[in-house]
């Protein structure tokens, strides 16, 4: 079976060594299965990272189950490997998480952390000084939910900007918008919010 847990770790080490040997601000585009590494990667190297592009990452947070082994996929939120936050937590469930339904503009519930009862909101350490976009297409099965990933992220202090295409009368993609037809048009909006949003 497929360990998403060494999947990971080998994509954490593959592009945090590559940060360290240009050791100079990086821009990650990541996309899908290929996301936890560019979270994992920003989370080691932090002051190598200006921003991360992430169209339709893997998710939602804390949602679904392990082919292999049957357990909770995306334990530490976005990844199944451990991510640094603040205050410090040594096991996901420290995390005290709550689902909140689906509002009337989005498609499926959210899962959050707990902002009640005296829970203490732990923050993505070292991803709130960095820039984020997650981008959806209309037609994507990531449609219904990519928002929830958003919601994690800006919760645990980093800040997120959301696109789904169809605002920007781009329409019908799936989740491989790269080699569809109109991929230099959905280029020109991630290099449009790279200039203006990435300083």
């Amino acid at each position: 079976m497929f360990d998403l847990v060494a999947y990971q770790q080998a994509q954490k080490g593959g592009i945090s060594a590559l940060l360290l040997r240009i050791t100079c601000p990086s821009i990650l585009i990541t996309h899908s299965q290929g996301a936890p590494g560019g979270w994992l990667a920003a989370d080691a190297c932090p002051e190598f990272v200006k921003a991360i592009v992430a169209i339709e990452p893997d998710g939602p947070p804390f949602a679904g189950t392990h082919p292999h082994d049957g357990s909770i996929a995306r334990r530490w939120g976005l990844t199944d490997v451990p991510l640094e936050y603040s205050p410090p937590i040594t096991d996901p469930s420290e995390l005290h998480l709550i689902t909140v339904p689906a509002s009337e503009n989005e498609r499926e519930s959210v899962v959050i952390q707990d902002e009640g009862s005296g829970h203490v909101i732990h923050k993505l350490k070292n991803l709130q000084h960095m820039r984020v976009l997650v981008e959806v297409g209309e037609a994507s099965y990531h449609a219904p939910y990519d928002h929830a990933t958003v919601a994690f992220l800006r919760q645990a202090g980093v800040d997120c900007d959301f696109i789904r295409l169809e605002d920007l009368g781009i329409k019908g993609n799936g989740h491989m918008q790269m080699l569809e037809l109109d991929n230099l048009e959905i280029a020109a909006v991630l290099n449009k919010w790279i200039e203006e949003e990435v300083k």
